[in-house]
C-alpha cells in the first residue's frame, strides 16, 4: 500500500462526517444490512450471474441516500476483485463444460469465475458504503456489540489506524530508492528484500514508540469505543426495509420482469 491509495481509504472516514439520513442511524444498523447483504450475496448460485444484477441496487440506493456519487465510490471496490481472481484463476481448467447462458453456450469454468468477481465487488462495495457512512471506528464498536472476540475488534482499529503509518514508511524508501537510482539501473531481487526488511524494521520500530505513548496516556488493553444508544423508530424502519429490499433483490426474479417489461415495451 503506498500513500497515495491509504490517503483514498482516509477519505472514507472524512466522507463520514457527513449528516444525511444515512448518516444519523445508528451503526449497528447499518452494521446488520451489512452482513445481512453479504449471506445474500454469497447464496447465488455459483452460476446465476443474473441473479447478482438485482442487489447492485442495494449500494447503489445506499450511497445515494448518504450524498455520495455512488460510481467513484464503488469503483474503489476494484483491489477486491484481485483477492477473487487468485481464489478463482483456474475454474476455467477445473470446469471445461458448457451452460447455456440467454442462448449462447458458454464455458462453465469463465461463469463462475464471473461470478465470484461479482461477489467480490459487490460485498466490497458495501463494506465501503458502510465505512463512508459510519466511520471505520463505529462500525467496529458495533461489531463488538454483536459478540465479536474484544481482541479482534481491537485489532481492526488498531490495524486501520495505524495502517497508514506502513504506507508512510514504504513511500519514504520508495522516494530514497528513486533518489540514488534514478535511472533504475541496479533494482532486482536484492534490493527489494532488502527495502522489505528495512520496511518491517522500520515499522516495528515506529510501532514500538507508538506502544509506549499508549501506555505512557494510560493505556490497559482496551480502546475507548462510542457509548450505544437505544434505537429509535427510523432504525427500526431501515432496518426492516433494508431487509425488505435485500431480500426482494435476492429472491423475486427482478430479470425475467425487466426482460418481459422491455420486451412489451419494443415494437
Amino acid at each position: 500500500m503506498n500513500a497515495g491509495a491509504w490517503s483514498g481509504l482516509q477519505e472514507l472516514d472524512r466522507l463520514a462526517a457527513g449528516h444525511s439520513w444515512l448518516h444519523r442511524l445508528d451503526p449497528l444498523v447499518k452494521l446488520l444490512l451489512g452482513l445481512g447483504f453479504a449471506v445474500a450475496v454469497v447464496s447465488v448460485p455459483k452460476y446465476a450471474l443474473p441473479s447478482l444484477a438485482p442487489l447492485l441496487m442495494v449500494p447503489v440506493l445506499m450511497a445515494a441516500l448518504a450524498g455520495f456519487e455512488p460510481l467513484p465510490l464503488l469503483a474503489r471496490a476494484w483491489p477486491a476483485a484481485g483477492v477473487a481472481l487468485m481464489l478463482g484463476a483456474f475454474n476455467p481448467l477445473l470446469d471445461p463444460q458448457r451452460v447455456d447462458v440467454a442462448g449462447c453456450q458458454v464455458s462453465a469454468g469463465w461463469l463462475s469465475l464471473a461470478v465470484m468477481l461479482a461477489k467480490a465487488l459487490l460485498v466490497a462495495g458495501m463494506a465501503l458504503v458502510l465505512v463512508a457512512s459510519s466511520g471505520f471506528a463505529r462500525l467496529a464498536d458495533s461489531l463488538g456489540s454483536l459478540g465479536a472476540p474484544h481482541i479482534f475488534v481491537q485489532q481492526l482499529q488498531l490495524l486501520w489506524r495505524y495502517a497508514g503509518l506502513l504506507a508512510e514508511e514504504s513511500d519514504r524508501l520508495k522516494r530514497a530508492r528513486d533518489l540514488r537510482d534514478p535511472l533504475a539501473r541496479a533494482r532486482g531481487p536484492r534490493l527489494a528484500a532488502r527495502l522489505i526488511g528495512g520496511l518491517l524494521a522500520r515499522s516495528l520500530a515506529r510501532a514500538e514508540r507508538i506502544h509506549q505513548a499508549m501506555l505512557c496516556r494510560g493505556f490497559r488493553g482496551s480502546l475507548p469505543g462510542a457509548a450505544l444508544r437505544p434505537w429509535g423508530p427510523q432504525d427500526w424502519a431501515a432496518l426492516a426495509g433494508g431487509c425488505g429490499l435485500i431480500g426482494a433483490c435476492r429472491f423475486l426474479p427482478l430479470v425475467p420482469w425487466a426482460q418481459q417489461a422491455l420486451e412489451r415495451i419494443q415494437p
